[in-house]
């Protein structure tokens, strides 16, 4: 078998690279105060984290400027002179304008000096500029912060920063060694920095501060006001409340207790998310995986990278407005007081829906709703399903112009995300799309990965939203004499509509053009898995003793029958190529030039899809051992006979059945073939007998054409049979 399995490697173009995952024992770490080490990157920390945060300050700072004007002017055009509201709107409209200004005015000192203006920004500091930590307690405000980390220098720690004599802090672990690494200090200000950035209004535009009038016209209350006009601009003004130096000093001691409350609980929340996935690494690799997920084997260091983690920030992920679902749509408006709502996220998340039908890995839940200018809004959670990872932004409630538009979107919506499940299932994985299932990240993970966010771009391209809306718009018309409920029946329960198959004809046909590296979109999963063939081949040459040496010591030698145990020692020969003519098979289910039946065709696509990834994950279970088995690691509690034996009995060794069709076509090829050959044997023929009447001592020229002659006909003949015979099931 060796001889035999080392030819069939050679005939195979190969790539070198390395694709073992390594059995090892690690030796677990004793977690105490003063394991780990400084990183050798420590002294980039400080850069890293200051150029962040004048980053952030930047952004946000001419971002909301901008916005909190227009919201000023939004307000100012709703006010209704006779109505309850009038004096209400000036003084949010005037405090809008206020912190505005504040902004504007103080932008150059907020990008020096943000601490004195009530902006606190202390985790990403501390993290940054101090290699020994303390843990400890701190009361600030009314609230306890348990498991803050701290600065054992002053000069770095809370009191110091925000000089407030409200916080209290006592020390439970001292002297802990700032362990973090540079890409450690990146993801923890990206995640902080994300977070603040989505919930920056509810700490600095908090409806809690906004004034309140006054009517007795006695300034005496925290926050009360009267409205007055400046004589010199004739501009209406608040005046200042009492206790407070001016607006600044009044916005400023407002701001600052919610963002240190911000900071506190975000050093307590990212630190414990640092230590959960610390202590979810596993101490020990079994010989075999518990789960065979390693599809191939790898040995490279981004092995265990989720292109996820790696690609997507959360500024990528998108803010999708909560739509009302068509069952709510006659119960529920946008103009709405939100208190009439139970502020139950399981209760709040049935009334809306998204559209978000392709990243399924992401979930929105509306988590509470409230009233901005007289309109309901909602705070959404984003929670990736992975890593339970989650950030908070707001949004407008929408609401389609008709019940029955809100039926069609939500029923496209559920067409195009039934058919990317299908997708997602065939690669073995589900809606979570835990890209780590697939093994190799370099190669399936990132081709899987770069296939969805070019179809979610064009699912979002101004063209195709065009197509769809005209999709919708005709049913609308076709089914206008329906009620809603009947539409629904109509189009939503049946799966087989007319519109779910456009619907899906629309986006599956809108992928022929689209290209990802310059391979066509229902070829870049092929290509993978032909480079993925390639590197196996190599693997396998690589360890076929230890892999010829496992399976006979596990299958072959437990074989009763002696053509049983032929079979098996010929069996990774025959896998290898029958998985190579699926992978071949796969490039040309989907006709690119013709669209026509692409619906089929994806069933199709997707059940060679489904058959190469198990053949792969079987061949990563039979082969990712990389040492000769000894009876006492079979005799241990992994399972792994049992487990290594299913997988090889798994191995499929004949390549999938082409449809009737292309077989049928093969034979109308080879008879048409045959037919040349014979043909051009017949005149070779009669031109050899009329040479060789009109002159019996044809020259060698001559001759030499009439050989030439025959031995294209003979390799026409030849190619015609061989052709009939795969046609009709044969070879």
């Amino acid at each position: 078998m060796k001889n035999k399995l080392s030819w069939l490697l050679l005939t195979v173009s190969s790539s070198t690279l390395p694709l073992l995952t390594l059995s090892a024992t690690t030796e677990a770490t004793e977690n105490n105060n003063s394991s780990g080490t400084v990183s050798p990157d420590f002294d980039q920390f400080r850069d890293v984290i200051d150029k962040k945060i004048k980053e952030f300050l930047t952004k946000i700072v001419e971002k909301k400027i901008e916005e909190y004007k227009v919201r000023s002017r939004n307000l100012l055009s709703e006010i209704d002179n006779n109505g309850d509201n009038f004096a209400e709107k000036i003084i949010e409209s005037l405090y809008m304008q206020y912190l505005s200004n504040f902004l504007s005015k103080n932008k150059d000192e907020i990008l020096t000096n943000y601490l004195n203006k009530g902006i606190v920004i202390v985790y990403p500091r501390i993290i940054a500029n101090n290699k020994t930590l303390s843990e400890a307690n701190i009361d600030y405000n009314g609230e306890s912060y348990t498991e803050v980390k701290i600065a054992d220098s002053d000069q770095y720690n809370y009191e110091y920063f925000i000089d407030d004599p409200d916080i209290n802090r006592e020390i439970t672990v001292p002297k802990i060694v700032n362990s973090n690494k540079l890409e450690d200090i990146n993801s923890k200000s990206d995640k902080y920095f994300s977070e603040l950035e989505a919930d920056f209004d509810r700490y600095f535009a908090n409806k809690e501060d906004f004034p309140r009038l006054d009517l007795q016209s006695v300034i005496d209350k925290d926050g009360t006001v009267n409205i007055d006009k400046n004589p010199e601009t004739n501009v209406l003004e608040l005046t200042v409340p009492k206790n407070y130096q001016d607006w600044d000093d009044y916005i400023i001691r407002k701001i600052k207790p919610r963002f240190t409350a911000y900071d506190l609980r975000k050093n307590k929340e990212i630190e414990k998310e640092d230590v959960s996935e610390e202590e979810e690494k596993p101490e020990e690799q079994p010989i075999l995986p518990s789960v065979p997920e390693i599809v191939p084997p790898a040995t490279d260091s981004e092995a265990n990278v989720d292109p996820f983690d790696a690609k997507i920030g959360q500024e990528n992920v998108g803010r999708f407005s909560p739509y009302i679902n068509y069952e709510f749509y006659d119960s529920i408006n946008i103009t709405d007081d939100a208190g009439r709502f139970n502020q139950n996220e399981e209760e709040l998340s049935k009334f809306f829906y998204f559209n978000n039908p392709i990243n399924t890995r992401f979930e929105y839940k509306v988590i509470k709703l409230k009233n901005v200018d007289n309109k309901l809004f909602a705070d959404v959670k984003i929670k990736d399903t992975v890593n339970n990872k989650e950030i908070t932004y707001e949004s407008e409630v929408k609401k389609e112009s008709t019940k029955k538009k809100t039926i069609l979107e939500q029923v496209k919506i559920d067409t195009v995300n039934e058919i990317y499940l299908k997708f997602y299932d065939s690669l073995g994985l589900n809606r979570k799309i835990d890209l780590k299932k697939l093994g190799n990240t370099k190669i399936l993970s990132n081709t899987v990965f770069n296939m969805i966010f070019e179809s979610i771009r064009i699912y979002n391209d101004s063209s195709f939203i065009k197509e769809i809306n005209k999709i919708i718009s005709s049913y609308l018309i076709q089914y206008k004499d329906l009620s809603a409920d009947a539409l629904y029946d109509k189009v939503g329960k049946d799966k087989n509509s007319d519109f779910r198959h456009d619907i899906k004809y629309l986006l599956l046909s809108s992928h022929f053009s689209s290209y990802i590296n310059r391979i066509n979109f229902w070829n870049y999963l092929s290509r993978a898995y032909q480079e993925l063939f390639n590197e196996y081949v190599s693997f396998i040459d690589t360890n076929k003793d230890v892999i010829v040496y496992n399976i006979d010591k596990i299958i072959i030698k437990n074989d009763k029958a002696k053509a049983q145990k032929a079979q098996d020692k010929e069996k990774i020969e025959k896998v290898i190529r029958a998985l190579n003519k699926d992978i071949n098979y796969l490039f040309g289910i989907i006709n690119i030039s013709n669209p026509a039946e692409i619906i089929s065709e994806y069933d199709e696509y997707l059940s060679q899809v489904k058959r190469v990834q198990n053949q792969f994950r079987n061949i990563s279970t039979v082969t990712s051992i990389t040492k000769k088995l000894t009876n006492e690691d079979l005799s241990n509690s992994e399972n792994i006979t049992q487990r290594f034996t299913e997988a090889f009995r798994n191995l499929e060794i004949n390549p999938v059945k082409q449809p009737k069709s292309d077989l049928f076509l093969l034979r109308i090829l080879g008879y048409i073939i045959l037919a040349v050959g014979i043909l051009l044997s017949a005149i070779t023929s009669a031109l050899q007998i009329f040479k060789y009447k009109r002159n019996k001592n044809t020259n060698s020229k001559i001759k030499a054409s009439l050989v030439l002659s025959w031995l294209v006909s003979a390799l026409t003949i030849i190619t015609s049979i061989i052709l009939i015979l795969i046609g009709n099931g044969g070879l």
